[in-house]
């Protein structure tokens, strides 16, 4: 098939047939320039004849005119053959044959033809000039030159320049022919409708050349795919016998036909197709030096065939519904209608008039949506019906009377019966628009009905306990479904709420308590604590309460609130629904205190009866627990108070079952209805000395309130009875003097037979430990059960005993270094009256007592004269104000520090008025007195330690210098200097006052007791022990003052030291160490203590373990103190040292090895006594000089300090 010229190749065929050019024989000169003038049909020619009219030309070669025209085909074929090359002779013998296709042959070929066969065709009116016109165009479109020298395009070039215009005229106007209707074309067909699609027609049918001429003649097909037929009759119908092919012959216009559709709907496709022939153009080839030329060849047939058209054809339709629910979402009980669009299928056209009736059905309902498909499911339910008609493409809203029933998912399902419709023969089939297709699915929304439950089992609970409750979300009427759109269920968030408790059920609810949430999506039951539902917390407030069930409103997301039915978004159960409510006991809590805590025995004789009354307090154990009524009268909580008694001490706080049977005192009971306290009647008494303890008891109520047990021995719930001592004393002796011993015997009773063991339990304070002798000295006679005022404290000590039951006898000495009772010198110019006052201290057990004053077994009386008065000077002598001054013993000046051996001088000055002096002769003299640490001063001649020498007082001297004392070494107290003036016959003339704060001063001394620990337990002094010092501080330190205490440790020679016979010796009477042995070279390690010195005491240095050292064994250590004073503001510094080898201070021997034994260095010290002995004799009696001289009685007192220092760092 073919749309334009066909060109056919064509084998060579050896002909070998020379040609030669033909020019005519005798031709004359051309008429015109080029025109050789007309050749006839076989007129000779330069090797041959003219095959058929033409022309000669000149000009063209240099070997003159050449032919323009047909030649004879050598090969004798009967076609013309037309030369290609100029100049060359014509081809007579054999040659090969091409052929020839290119852009041209086709025109040529169909020129050639019809300037042989069909001239009257082309409109010739002189053959001979058309055939040179031919015979030009082939030259001019083919020439080849003469296969030399001479080109193709000057042999081109030179004939177009010999060319006269009749013969170019000619040419253009051939040409123009050929190439028109050798380029033909099948036109394309347009289609049009007439009714519809189910009739039309096909128009331009035909073929055309190039020039748009319509080409008759020529046989056509006109075919049309199935759908349609062509209507030969013209009468709208597909009558039998039309066919979809038609044939027939081309006219000088365009050919129309008609169709018609056959039934249903189709894509028509309508072309035609032209059978033909074409000729060909073929060249001959000769020899070197012969032409070569062009002929028409055989012809070529061909198919031209049409683009042709497509169109819809119909002869029947297809109606189908599109449907849109009206409401995609509606709630149960509303209508569903729906919008059905009637139309033909895509793509087809209704028929006009045609009324097309849908049948539809409501399925439903479902929870969520189901797979669509083209069937509806077998069993499928149906909700409703609804029918829908339409006579051309159109909405209607149909199904308004059918409504969804209950909560689910709905789908519509429309159909068109093909054989229930008014005109069968224009529908195509049956349709069904599918089931639950999209837009056809409608929805009504959730609804759900709430109920819960708490169960059985929590519906009377305990405090701390968990209510379990069950929650049913069901259907609000049967058939309801739970929705899930698009599969996915409808999540309901749930809240349940415990109310705030109230007193009891039914009462407003003031707010919520607590509240769990969960999310419902589905029916059924839901219970707390389950994988579902959170388990509530435990209820830990008393009261009634109320569980509601709720949608979570404020939780609800937009799709729940979209998929559930508005009525339903804020649903719930409300407060007190039946099977809604539970009840928390009332747990009691009850403390309770005793309206007296104790009470005191008048007498140890007296009874122990005492009405004990408790305060009862009870309350609701937590901050918003509600006291239940019943019927709006308060529960009554009975609350039974039991008294137990006696106990000798208090117990430790324990659950009541451990209390002993048979101490039931009473019993009492208080009600409660409301939180409060309440208080016994008093019907209960104690019945005797000691503790008794009130316990309660509430007995639980199932259904209202919990027990409560109180412990038993509560310190609030307690009383104690104490105890009063019996007790009596009597003096040894009742009169003494200045320096005597005075004793005293002591008998206590009716303390409790563990006094001093009780240790204090919680509140109750522990036993007192001791009882305290005093004696006061006063200066008249006892006379009041208290003691006086102005009684002076003469001694004082504190027993442990004295606390128990029995008899104890006082000043003995046994009880402790304060036991020993010194009568001093007499205070009063009458006598002087001591008393002995036992004082127990009391306790929880036990009434305090104290001795009454005027007790006259516990005086005793001195008569001996007390020291002598202040004397104020007469008028006209003046007075004498005086300035003690202390002066250290290391540096030599003024020290406000003073410290034991210190010096000290008294300063005198002369205060005279207008008028005032002494007598001529008078003297001043002053007295210093020394009162031991802990004792008064009183200036009295035991106290007196030194008189400065007399001085002469002399009337232009102003201030005098007393000559000084040197304080005694290791003795602390207060010494005062008392000034007096005297006449020149000794008369007094003046006395100065006792403890006037210039005239007075303390000073401080240090002590020490040795501390040894024999760690290892191997009875001797010596490697792996403990050592370390206890620092005695005595005497009054200044404001102001800095105090560091430090031990150096010394070892000592056995030469140096004698011990006794035990394996460890330490103290007076069993070591006596050289006190020359303290040396630098002696030093063996230096102690401090560690905790701040805050005044006088006993502190305890760091201690040190005895090291190991082979067998070495040496005499002994002794340690030295030393107290390092120092003013706040670093401007004096001071050191107190004690002694030297002080046996309580030394230890001996130590043993530095585990081989080491006494024998090593002999027992008793053997020589090593002899060789010292003499200067150890001289050092002891130098000491007994200086005691001598401090008087007999500071050395007592000074031994007493050391021991009471001993007792408190004990203690």
């Amino acid at each position: 098939m073919r749309s334009g010229p066909v060109r056919r190749k064509v084998a060579s065929v050896a002909t070998a047939t020379a040609l030669s050019l033909g020019l005519l024989a005798g031709a004359g000169g051309p008429a015109v320039a080029g025109d050789g003038g007309r050749v006839s049909a076989g007129q000779a020619i330069a090797g041959g004849t003219a095959a058929g009219d033409g022309w000669r030309i000149t000009g063209v070669t240099s070997t003159g005119a050449a032919f323009l025209g047909p030649l004879h085909d050598p090969t004798g074929s009967g076609e013309w053959v037309w030369c290609i090359n100029f100049g060359l002779a014509v081809p007579a013998g054999s040659v090969s044959v091409q052929s020839v296709s290119d852009a041209n042959s086709a025109a040529m070929a169909w020129l050639l033809q019809r300037l042989q066969h069909d001239p009257g065709s082309l409109g010739v009116g002189d053959r001979g000039l058309s055939n040179a016109a031919g015979s030009y165009l082939v030259h001019m479109h083919y020439e080849e030159g003469n296969k030399a020298a001479v080109s193709a395009e000057a042999r081109k070039g030179a004939l177009a320049a010999a060319a006269w215009p009749a013969l170019t005229a000619e040419a253009d106007r051939l040409w123009d022919l050929a190439t028109a209707n050798a380029n033909l074309t099948a036109t394309t067909e347009v289609q049009t409708y007439r009714v519809g699609q189910r009739t039309g027609v096909v128009t331009n049918i035909g073929i055309q050349n190039r020039r748009g001429e319509w080409i008759p003649g020529i046989d056509f097909t006109s075919t049309l795919t199935t759908g349609a037929v062509w209507d030969t009759n013209g009468n709208g119908i597909a009558d039998p016998g039309e066919s979809a092919v038609y044939s027939g012959v081309t006219t000088n216009g365009p050919i129309t036909l008609p169709w018609v559709a056959t039934p249903g709907v189709h894509d028509v496709h309508a072309n035609t197709r032209y059978p033909m022939t074409q000729a060909t153009l073929e060249a001959l080839r000769a020899g070197a030096g012969i032409q070569d030329s062009i002929r028409r060849g055989p012809d070529d047939p061909q198919i031209l065939e049409s683009a042709g058209v497509r169109f819809r054809a119909v002869g029947s339709f297809q109606p189908v519904v599109t449907t849109r629910v009206v409401q995609e979402v509606v709630d149960a009980g509303q209508g569903v209608p729906d919008r059905v669009t009637f139309a033909a299928k895509a793509g087809e056209q209704w028929i006009a008039g045609t009324r097309v009736c849908a049948d539809g059905v409501l399925y439903g309902p479902y929870a969520s949506e189901q797979p669509a498909s083209n069937q509806v499911p077998a069993g499928a339910p149906v909700a409703g019906r609804a029918s829908a008609c339409a006579s051309e493409p159109s909405t209607v809203v149909a199904g308004s009377q059918v409504v969804a029933p209950n909560s689910g998912v709905y789908t519509w399902v429309w159909s068109i019966s093909r054989s229930a419709q008014a005109q069968p023969e224009l529908i195509t089939g049956d349709y069904t628009d599918g089931f639950f297709t999209a837009g056809e699915t409608s929805y009504a929304r959730l609804r759900m009905g709430l109920s819960s439950a708490v169960a059985s089992h929590t519906q009377v609970m305990s405090k701390g306990q968990t209510v379990v409750d069950s929650f049913t979300i069901a259907p609000v009427e049967a058939g309801d479904l739970w929705l899930a759109p698009e599969g996915v269920p409808v999540e309901v968030p749930m809240i349940a709420e415990i109310s705030t408790p109230v007193s009891e059920e039914g009462l407003e609810v003031a707010g919520v308590s607590q509240a769990i949430r969960f999310t419902a999506s589905q029916f059924g039951t839901y219970t707390t604590g389950t994988d579902e539902v959170p388990a509530f917390a435990s209820t830990g407030l008393s009261g009634a309460y109320s569980v509601r069930l709720s949608v979570d409103t404020a939780a609800l997301s937009e799709r729940t609130r979209f998929w559930l039915d508005e009525a339903y978004h804020d649903a719930t159960d409300g407060w007190w629904a039946p099977d809604e409510t539970f009840v928390v006991r009332m747990a009691p809590e009850i403390s309770t205190q005793v309206a007296e805590r104790f009470f005191d025995q008048e007498s140890w004789d007296a009874p122990a009866e005492f009405v004990v009354v408790d305060h009862v307090t009870a309350w609701l154990r937590d901050a918003g627990d509600v006291w239940l009524t019943q019927g709006g009268v308060p529960v009554g909580i009975p609350a039974d108070n039991t008294f137990w008694g006696m106990f000798d001490q208090p117990m430790a706080p324990a659950p009541l079952s451990v209390a002993p049977a048979g101490h039931e005192i009473g019993t009492e009971r208080v009600v409660f209805t409301e939180p409060g306290t309440l208080s016994t009647a008093g019907e209960t008494r104690t019945t005797g000395v000691g503790f008794g303890t009130w316990t309660t008891v509430v007995e639980g109520d199932p259904l209202w309130f919990e027990p409560f047990e109180s412990r038993f021995f509560e310190e609030s719930e307690t009383v104690s009875v104490r105890r009063a001592v019996k007790h009596s004393s009597i003096v040894r002796e009742y009169s003494v003097d200045g320096g005597d011993l005075a004793f005293d015997t002591v008998t206590n009773a009716r303390l409790s037979p563990t006094a001093g063991l009780f240790d204090g339990l919680g509140g109750w304070a522990p036993d007192a430990q001791a009882a305290t002798m005093s004696l006061y000295a006063i200066d008249r006679e006892p006379d009041t059960t208290e003691v006086p005022d102005d009684a002076v404290l003469i001694w004082t000590c504190d027993y442990a005993d004295l606390i128990r039951n029995g008899t104890y006898e006082i000043g003995w000495g046994a009880k402790g270094d304060c036991d020993r009772v010194d009568i001093p010198e007499p205070l009063y110019p009458d006598g002087t009256w001591y008393v002995f006052v036992y004082d127990h201290p009391g306790d929880d057990r036990h009434v305090p007592y104290t001795s009454p004053f005027d007790d006259l077994r516990e005086r005793m009386f001195d008569k001996t004269v007390p020291p002598p008065p202040p004397v104020e000077p007469e008028p006209g002598i003046p007075a004498l104000v005086t300035q003690a001054v202390v002066v250290a013993d290391d540096t030599g000046n003024a020290t406000s520090i003073p410290v034991a051996r210190d010096s000290t001088y008294d300063v005198i000055r002369i205060v005279a008025g207008e008028g005032e002096q002494f007598p001529p002769g008078s003297t001043a003299v002053s007295e210093l007195y020394f009162a031991p640490d802990g004792q008064p001063l009183v200036c009295n001649p035991t106290q007196s330690v030194f008189v400065s020498e007399v001085i002469e007082l002399l009337e232009d001297v102003q201030e005098y210098v007393t000559d000084s004392f040197t304080t005694a070494a290791g003795l602390a107290g207060t010494y005062g200097w008392v000034e007096s003036a005297h006449d020149a016959g000794g008369a007094l003339l003046s006395r100065g006052v006792c403890g006037e704060p210039a005239e007075t001063f303390d000073v401080i001394s240090v002590s020490t007791t040795l501390g040894h620990e024999d760690t290892n337990g191997d009875g001797l002094a010596g490697a792996g022990d403990e050592l370390w010092d206890d620092i005695h501080l005595v005497g009054a330190i200044g404001d102001g003052v800095q105090v560091e205490l430090t031990s150096t440790v010394y070892q000592v020679d056995a030469a140096d030291v004698t011990w006794g016979d035990a394996a460890i010796n330490t103290g007076a009477g069993n070591i006596t160490v050289n006190p020359d042995v303290c040396t630098p070279d002696a030093v063996f390690t230096e102690l401090t203590v560690a905790e701040e010195v805050t005044g006088p005491g006993t502190y305890a240095t760091d201690r040190f373990t005895v090291p190991e050292a082979g067998d070495l064994v040496v005499g002994g250590l002794t340690m030295v103190e030393t107290a390092t004073l120092t003013t706040d503001d670093g401007s004096e510094t001071r050191t107190v040292t004690g002694e030297c080898g002080a046996p309580e201070e030394s230890v001996g021997p130590v043993y530095f090895g585990a081989g080491s034994t006494a024998a090593s260095v002999g027992a008793g010290g053997g020589d090593a006594l002899a060789r010292t002995g003499v200067e150890r004799l001289a050092w002891m009696l130098a000491a007994a000089v200086l005691l001598a001289a401090a008087g007999g009685t500071v050395a007592r007192a000074a031994e007493r300090r050391k021991h009471a220092a001993q007792d408190a760092a004990a203690t």
